[in-house]
């Protein structure tokens, strides 16, 4: 009976926890278009922005065209850690409906039911000989 409710409280938490990737994302997402569109705008006024502009491009570009489950992967792969950090910071978690969202909270909920067996392991023989 415990056992039961722990599982479905740690399902519930991982699919809340999963879910939250794509709202991230789309919000890095954002702060790395703006960030792309100032140094758009710069890039007249100081030629050495022409890097900078292409790795933006780059991690914009590769994100946006990337399927929804290879996303964060993308993101770690071309990862702008300054607008990371911002978007962490300033991230509101949100309850995506969409597909991918529901996609990212069942992957969560998974995730979390594995864990919770895995650490209840060593404690399965003591409550079944408790029992005989």
């Amino acid at each position: 009976m415990i056992r039961d409710v722990l599982l479905g409280a740690m399902a519930c938490i991982g699919a809340a926890l999963f879910s939250q990737v794509p709202a991230f994302l789309q919000q890095y997402l954002q702060r790395l278009g703006g960030h792309l569109d100032e140094a758009r705008r710069l890039r007249e006024q100081a030629p050495h922005l022409l890097t900078r502009i292409d790795e933006l491009r780059m991690a914009h570009d590769s994100l946006l065209m990337a399927e929804p489950l290879a996303r964060p992967f993308v993101a770690v792969r071309h990862l702008q850690k300054d607008i990371a950090l911002r978007a962490l910071e300033f991230f509101q978690p949100a309850l995506p409906l969409t597909l991918e969202g529901l996609m990212y909270a069942g992957a969560g909920m998974v995730f979390a039911v594995l864990v919770f067996n895995l650490l209840s392991l060593p404690f399965r023989g003591k409550g079944r000989a408790r029992q005989a």
